[in-house]
């Protein structure tokens, strides 16, 4: 199904697709998809917006986002 009238919210900053599992990361305060983090965070250990440190385990879940966008689909 696509989602093209998405609102950039609900959006991956990186991959511009619709997250499925939006998660906070703790020093940039962006949101990303668990998996889109995952991913990077297996080649950089790195907060991709400021390059701060971060591990998998530091990331914020953010359920009120997934609830939003569950609505939304």
């Amino acid at each position: 199904m696509q989602f093209d009238d998405a609102p950039e919210e609900f959006l991956d900053p990186l991959m511009a697709t619709l997250m499925s599992d939006p998660v906070e990361l703790p020093s940039s305060h962006n949101i990303i998809d668990r998996i889109t983090i995952k991913r990077h965070l297996l080649n950089d250990p790195h907060d991709p917006f400021n390059r701060s440190p971060l591990t998998l385990e530091q990331v914020i879940p953010r359920p009120d986002i997934l609830k939003k966008i569950e609505e939304y689909k």
